[in-house]
């Protein structure tokens, strides 16, 4: 029997050298039935022709504007789609995964048909990611649940999870038939978080695959972005979900003094987050 085919998509903004060591690893896969997509978000530096030279058979394409994750990624998925794969696979170029990670969870979801999205275990340094959770009563708070690498021996061979983090997420393609693309207006961070509430609400399960396995440096250069964009696109994941926006504000409200104090962060960042979330349009980046 024919193995299921995936699109996978690399979605590249000024990273070239990491997006071409990611689409090296992928490479490596020991999985046979994947075509790999490289979309770059108008980079300014030259990085389509680069990927175009350094990566022959690959297809590299030009989405010509750059609106951040949800836009570039919606590309490399409808290109994906239009050739009739069964699962798109986002990986992100700071994330190396290792050769039997695609096996193992396409291998999963193809023995659970109820798993519209599944991720692998992340390893972030000296922490293991096992899984994730978005406290909803807290506002739309996401946790990384960490566990010790000998703990993975005992683990099932996988865990159910409140979203699968956007860095290396498999996505079935019914899924995105049934309920659309990411959302293009949060720019950064919350995109998958907000996709998976749809897939849930849809009847889908969200599950990580233990036997699969990537390493991340989780590191965007950028911490004043980074805390701008997760402020903002929790108060508005919030405001669409129709709960707990007075939480969301509270929330980010009250941990201002401590990213202020602690870790460096500007209050003005916080506070015009906060009113972003608050006020920006939600209609535009309808998927």
């Amino acid at each position: 029997m024919d193995s299921p085919g995936v699109g996978i998509v690399v979605l590249n903004y000024t990273t070239v050298s990491d997006t071409m060591r990611c689409v090296r690893t992928l490479r490596r896969q020991d999985y046979p039935g994947y075509r790999i997509f490289v979309i770059d978000n108008a980079s300014p530096d030259g990085s389509e022709a680069r990927l175009r030279a350094e990566l022959p058979g690959e297809v590299v394409a030009q989405r010509g504007r750059n609106l951040g994750y949800g836009d570039g990624n919606n590309l490399g998925i409808e290109m994906a789609l239009s050739e009739g794969v069964d699962f798109v696979w986002m990986v992100s170029p700071d994330v190396r995964v290792a050769p039997d990670c695609l096996r193992h969870m396409v291998t999963l979801m193809e023995r659970c048909p109820e798993i519209g999205i599944c991720g692998p275990v992340v390893h972030a340094g000296e922490k293991t990611v096992l899984r994730w959770s978005l406290a909803e009563t807290l506002g739309f708070q996401t946790w990384a649940h960490t566990v010790r690498d000998s703990a993975l021996i005992s683990q099932p061979d996988h865990v159910e999870t409140g979203f699968v983090e956007g860095g290396a997420m498999l996505i079935r393609s019914d899924v995105v038939w049934r309920i659309g693309g990411f959302r293009t207006d949060f720019f950064l961070y919350y995109e998958e978080c907000e996709f998976c509430l749809r897939a849930k609400d849809a009847g889908w399960r969200m599950a990580i695959c233990t036997r699969a396995h990537v390493s991340t440096r989780w590191n965007d250069g950028s911490r004043n972005r980074r805390y701008y964009y997760m402020t903002r696109n929790s108060i508005a994941l919030a405001r669409l979900r129709c709960c707990y926006v007075g939480r969301a504000v509270a929330r980010n409200l009250l941990l201002l003094p401590l990213y202020t104090l602690l870790k460096g962060q500007r209050a003005s960042i916080g506070l015009k987050a906060v009113w972003d979330g608050l006020s920006m349009s939600l209609e535009r980046g309808r998927p």
